[in-house]
Formats: structure tokens, C-alpha cells, sequence
């Protein structure tokens, strides 16, 4: 009887502990208030294809801002193209920390169409502090855009191998 207790209790308490460890290491970075950033997208050629404010609300993911805003394109598992972005990445990254996204292959507004292939070409994402914009180190579906006056969206080349 005293040993079916003891092997309930760990069970809870590592129960309760992986949760806690989810939740906390589980980073989704959703916005805690209403508010709007200013973003800018520009093409491979550096060419300025989008510049406004775009709105969000308490609880969104800049990609749920984006979402709203544009028709996106995101990856597969395969990494191709998928109009519905149905598909979610989930992983650990080499630090043991928990993660889950979208990535973004593609976006287009009314004036404008951009898309990537992800072999060649990727979206970089920089945050601008009022300063100097530096690139995010989170993806699409995670960056920490509310504490940052902007965002910017820019097309680069990928590169293989060692140079």
C-alpha cells in the first residue's frame, strides 16, 4: 500500500513538473496588450515593397499579425510551398528548449508578391529597437515583436557550403 502512494506521488510531481518545464521553456511570445508596429518588406534587390503599421491584439503571434494582414505562404515539412499553412514545425533545439512554429516561405499584400524556396532564398526577420535592426533569433511564429518599435522582412540568399 505504502509503495503504490510513493510511485502516485512521483508520478504527480513529475507531472506537475513537466508541465511547469513546458510552460515555462515554451516560448510563444504573444502580445499582452492591443497595440500596432511598423513594418517594412523588401525584396532581394533591397527594393522597399511594404512600409505601414500593422495592429495587433492581446494574444496575438506576429505571425497571427501577419496573418491578417497579407496572404501568407508557408513550408511543409518538405519544405514546399503550402497557401494554408496548415503545417506546424515542432522540435527541441540543441539546448533541450521547446519549440513550435510556422516557416514562412511567402507573403503577399495588394501591391506586392514575394516568395522564397527556402533552398535559395529564405524571409529574414529583423527587429528594430530605435535604433538598429538586428536579426531575430526566434522564427516567424515566436518573435518577440512587442518589445521592438519595428519589424522588417527582407529576402536573402542562402548559402551553401564554406566560402
Amino acid at each position: 500500500m505504502k509503495k503504490t502512494a510513493i510511485k502516485i506521488l512521483i508520478t504527480v510531481v513529475v507531472l506537475v513538473l513537466s508541465y511547469l518545464f513546458i510552460t515555462v521553456f515554451m516560448v510563444d511570445n504573444q502580445a499582452e496588450r492591443d497595440g500596432e508596429i511598423d513594418l517594412e518588406i523588401l525584396d532581394s534587390d533591397d527594393t522597399l515593397l511594404y512600409t505601414g503599421d500593422l495592429v495587433y491584439k492581446k494574444g496575438d503571434t506576429f505571425f497571427d499579425v501577419l496573418d491578417r494582414h497579407f496572404d501568407l505562404t508557408c513550408a511543409t515539412r518538405t519544405y514546399q510551398p503550402d497557401p494554408t499553412c496548415s503545417y506546424t514545425f515542432h522540435g527541441y533545439t540543441f539546448h533541450g528548449i521547446a519549440y513550435q512554429g510556422h516557416v514562412l516561405l511567402g507573403l503577399e499584400g495588394d501591391d506586392f508578391a514575394l516568395m522564397t524556396d527556402w533552398r535559395h532564398t529564405f524571409l529574414a526577420i529583423e527587429l528594430f529597437d530605435g535604433e538598429t535592426y538586428d536579426f531575430a533569433t526566434e522564427g516567424i511564429s515566436n518573435v518577440p515583436y512587442e518589445d521592438y518599435v519595428g519589424v522588417r522582412i527582407t529576402v536573402r540568399e542562402a548559402r551553401e557550403g564554406a566560402s
